[in-house]
């Protein structure tokens, strides 16, 4: 996963904050440990059908874990990534707790070196700057 940069939709994998980055807007959302750990799985085997006994192992190792921290932590990342558990556009859930990324929604993108900026970073920028500056202007 170092090469490439990971996107869920629009929604950047950050593996050192354990967040989301929104791709056009910059939007953090900031996962936690678990949530993260569940959604970096998910992702790495997508369009794989997991038990709940394999994501167990693998979010929570040697950990004995409630009946509800699976459940509570798909919930976590479907809001996170802007989906939900009746639509299920981008996590399905199989009947029998074991659940599914869908292929379709994940992407994977060279990492860009140390310096390269994107194109669309630089106008980004400068509408964060005027937002501030109108704010300032409130105050």
């Amino acid at each position: 996963m170092d090469e490439f940069d990971w996107y869920i939709d629009s929604w950047k994998l950050d593996f050192s904050g354990e967040s989301l980055i929104h791709h056009d807007t910059g939007e953090i959302r900031k996962l936690g440990e678990y949530p993260f750990r569940l959604l970096t799985e998910l992702a790495g085997n997508a369009g794989k059908v997991l038990l709940k006994e394999e994501l167990l192992a693998v979010v929570w190792p040697g950990r004995i874990v409630g009946i509800n921290s699976l459940p509570a932590a798909v919930h976590s990342v479907r809001k996170a990534v802007d989906d939900d558990g009746r639509k299920q556009k981008i996590i399905h859930t199989v009947p029998g707790a074991v659940y599914c990324l869908s292929e379709a929604h994940l992407r994977q993108e060279p990492r860009k070196h140390a310096g390269q900026v994107e194109p669309d970073a630089a106008f980004v920028y400068f509408r964060a700057v005027a937002a501030i500056q109108r704010v300032r202007v409130l105050l």
